[in-house]
């Protein structure tokens, strides 16, 4: 069994319907690569922060989604944390 980000990586292809070759051709990454993240053999913890990111663009999630930190967090029964409010007119 993979790690969380492998096995997260691999139910998000799964759900868009994609092959592993065709996830990474999407993602301008080797099979090899792809296939070796989801099935443990190489840590998706150990993903550059670019090749994270061009996973996440090409399953149309956000980086965080693809770590799945809010799923994890709740299933812990910890709280999603809260961002400040934005003031009007941008950040300070």
């Amino acid at each position: 069994m993979g790690d969380i980000i492998g096995e997260r990586i691999k139910h998000l292809r799964i759900a868009k319907g994609l092959t592993v070759r065709g996830l990474a051709n999407l993602a301008d990454m080797p099979v090899s690569t792809l296939s070796a993240i989801e099935s443990g053999k190489r840590l998706g913890a150990g993903l550059t922060l670019a090749t994270a990111r061009r996973l996440a663009i090409a399953l149309g999630v956000t980086l965080d989604h693809l770590a799945f930190v809010y799923e994890e967090e709740v299933w812990r029964g910890e709280e999603r944390p809260r961002r400040a409010p934005v003031p009007a007119g941008g950040a300070p």
